[in-house]
């Protein structure tokens, strides 16, 4: 029986901490290693140390972070494992590898988000203490006192006072009467394009004859899929990609697909796969088998034979181990109680074992 894997926030612990959950198998007392691969660079393991490699490597399970040995096996990972799967772009696929006392299985890791990386710690700028206020402004000479030195006359300061009262005083009403005359232009304006309803001008007629003849509004397509079902939401994100808004319809089919559309998880596939994709219908700039297998796999899970048929097809035209080819074999047999088109597949996968081993 396949398994299926995913990594979960881990809520008892800090940010980097998560929980890794693996149905399908139980572990008992047996030593339990597992491996992580991503499908993206030249460096697609991940290492003990946190960091990418070209070298498998492989994770032991402590039983001290083992939270679950019977069906789903859960245990503790934390920020060597955690960090660099977070940090990854979100159409990176990961793929987990379980070793179980020799016996090997294999799965895509699906990330549950959110989920925090360890350094999502918010470090507060202490402030400065050594900053001085100001100082004070000196105090002018009193008047009487310059009078008394003989520094002011004391009447030309007041007639200089009245001056600049004035000057300000005239300054004020330019201001004031600039002020009005931008509102009464503000105002003409939104009367000759017909923003005010009760006093219409000259050009509200030719609009209002005009509305008749003006094209549709633009389709309004919701951002998320909050309130609908999965077929809903799935005919949603079919109307944003004929409307050309690709990465929105992508978002949408990955909710249609959670909420059980499983043709949903197909058309994801679509985008990526070598046989289907298509500039004017991917948000994808180039082919990708791998994500494509991801996708197919999400529908296969569930019984899909449209599913099982593009992984196990991509799985054996692509896939340099053994053990994927393997794993698309089953996948083409399993199809084939359903399909009948998946014999061809099948005849050349087997075809392509044989030759290699």
């Amino acid at each position: 029986m396949a398994i299926k894997s995913e990594l979960t926030n881990d809520s008892e612990r800090e940010p980097g901490y998560g929980l890794i959950r693996i149905f399908g198998i139980s572990t008992s007392k047996e030593k339990l290693l597992y491996s992580l691969e991503s499908n993206q660079g030249s460096q697609p393991f991940l290492g003990g140390d946190g960091t990418w490699q070209a070298q498998q490597t492989w994770h032991q399970v402590l039983s001290e972070d083992m939270v679950s040995a019977a069906e789903p096996v859960i245990f503790r990972v934390g920020p060597k494992i955690v960090d660099p799967l977070v940090e990854q772009p979100q159409h990176v696929m990961c793929r987990l590898t379980v070793d179980c006392n020799g016996s090997r299985q294999t799965a895509a890791l699906k990330i549950q988000r959110p989920l925090l990386s360890s350094k999502a710690y918010a470090q507060s700028t202490p402030t400065s203490s050594t900053e001085k206020p100001p100082l004070p402004e000196p105090a002018g000479i009193p008047e009487m006192l310059a009078d008394e030195m003989g520094l002011v006359d004391t009447q030309d300061l007041a007639k200089e006072l009245d001056v600049n009262r004035n000057y300000r005083k005239s300054l004020y009403i330019v201001l004031l009467i600039v002020l009005l005359l931008v509102l009464l232009a503000i105002g003409v304006w939104l009367w000759w394009e017909c923003h005010i309803p009760m006093f219409q001008g000259p050009q509200c007629k030719k609009t209002n004859a005009q509305v008749t003849t003006s094209p549709p509004s633009e389709l309004i397509i919701p951002r998320n899929c909050s309130g609908l079902d999965g077929e809903s939401c799935l005919s949603m994100a079919t109307k944003a990609v004929e409307s050309g808004r690709l990465d929105m319809a992508r978002q949408l089919m990955q909710e249609a697909g959670n909420l059980g559309a499983t043709k949903a998880f197909i058309h994801l596939a679509h985008m990526y796969d070598p046989t289907t994709w298509a500039i004017d219908k991917s948000p994808a700039e180039k082919v990708d088998w791998e994500t494509a297998a991801y996708w197919y796999e999400e529908a296969a899970r569930v019984g899909d034979s449209e599913g099982m048929l593009g992984a196990g097809r991509l799985y054996c035209e692509n896939a340099m181990d053994a053990a994927f080819r393997l794993h698309g074999a089953d996948l083409l047999r399993k199809a084939l109680a359903n399909d009948p088109s998946a014999a061809q597949a099948l005849k050349k996968c087997e075809e392509k074992l044989k030759r290699k081993g």
